[in-house]
């Protein structure tokens, strides 16, 4: 039942992406494969053959890990609002799942997706495409610092949903700036992470001092970016929803 649940979630987004897509006027091949490819894969996921076969699509779905090549074909065909859902929103609805299911693992495949998107750092010359692979990066160490916190998942993801929810609905109010805090997680969370678990798998005596010190880089990062969005933009209804979540989740 709850693999039943899971896979009308994911049909639900495949939908809602596509509505976006055929907004946008994008080339019906595009559309097409897009559609048939992602279903396909779920029903895969729906007839839930074995464990590792089961993690094996999931994987492929979200392209996390060594499984993101299919995704280079679409980042040719969408732009704008398109892209930025489909590198950050896209990949929400598979992380409780692949969480919960398959907590212990995805370590392997996590840390093999992080070798080949650095390999590919060094050919990559397009923007959109690096803006893509420090997406995947970011949400690799995003899965990776979970492994050794998982308690911290319900908080984190909650605070991406919501406050990314929020600003993605003026779509019609993105620019360059903007689009450099939507590529990665949170506030540039994937450095942090980086840190925590350098300093996590060190054992290092400043560990805690260090995680201090580094917090106020957070505050700072934190009320930069709420300069920008407060000097660019009207403070509208969602603008300010925005920051009111923010704070929730920030500090309580």
């Amino acid at each position: 039942m709850s693999f039943l649940f899971w896979w009308m979630s994911f049909l639900f987004l495949v939908i809602y992406f596509c509505y976006f897509l055929v907004l946008n006027n994008l080339f019906f091949a595009f559309f097409t494969f897009y559609f048939f490819f992602q279903e396909i894969v779920g029903f895969l996921f729906l007839l839930n053959l074995n464990f590792f076969f089961t993690f094996f699509i999931l994987m492929l779905k979200s392209g996390l890990g060594p499984f993101f090549f299919w995704m280079f074909f679409f980042i040719f065909f969408i732009k704008d609002f398109i892209f930025i859902f489909f590198v950050i929103m896209k990949k929400i609805i598979y992380l409780p799942v692949i969480f919960f299911l398959f907590f212990k693992s995805f370590f392997f495949f996590i840390f093999i997706g992080l070798i080949f998107l650095y390999f590919f750092f060094y050919f990559i010359t397009d923007y959109y495409f690096f803006v893509f692979l420090f997406s995947l990066e970011g949400l690799n160490f995003f899965m990776f610092y979970l492994i050794f916190f998982e308690m911290d998942f319900i908080f984190f993801f909650f605070f991406y949903f919501n406050f990314y929810f929020f600003l993605l609905i003026e779509e019609n109010n993105f620019n360059l700036e903007k689009m450099f805090y939507f590529y990665n997680l949170p506030i540039k969370f994937s450095f942090f992470f980086k840190i925590f678990l350098l300093f996590y798998l060190l054992k290092n005596f400043f560990f805690f001092f260090y995680n201090f010190f580094f917090f106020f880089f957070l505050i700072f990062s934190f009320f930069n970016f709420w300069l920008e969005i407060f000097t660019n933009y009207l403070l509208d209804f969602t603008s300010f929803m925005s920051f009111f979540l923010f704070l929730i989740f920030f500090f309580f």
